[in-house]
């Protein structure tokens, strides 16, 4: 279920990725995600951002972090990366700050 789960999220985030300019890269293995920010500052920004709208998840450096339980429900999963989507910085963010 993990591995099917995984496969799937990580296809929306890597979606999500290549249509936003402030995310590098997204990889996974299994329910182990994590999306790579342009800098350090946006990612921290996007996780309280993030926080604010219901999901919690760890930055490692410029890595967005998400590591739901193996038992999350699919909407549940979807709804994370859209919540993860919505609180990425705007496309016109200036992303040298």
């Amino acid at each position: 279920r993990a591995k099917k789960l995984g496969e799937e999220s990580l296809r929306k985030l890597q979606t999500i990725a290549a249509n936003h300019p402030a995310l590098t890269e997204a990889r996974g293995l299994g329910l182990l995600l994590g999306a790579k920010i342009k800098q350090e500052s946006l990612a921290e920004k996007t996780m309280y951002s993030a926080l604010a709208r219901g999901l919690n998840f760890k930055t490692m450096g410029a890595v967005l972090t998400l590591a739901p339980p193996l038992t999350i429900p699919r909407p549940q999963l979807h709804r994370a990366l859209t919540i993860l989507k919505e609180s990425l910085p705007p496309a016109s963010f200036p992303h040298h700050c």
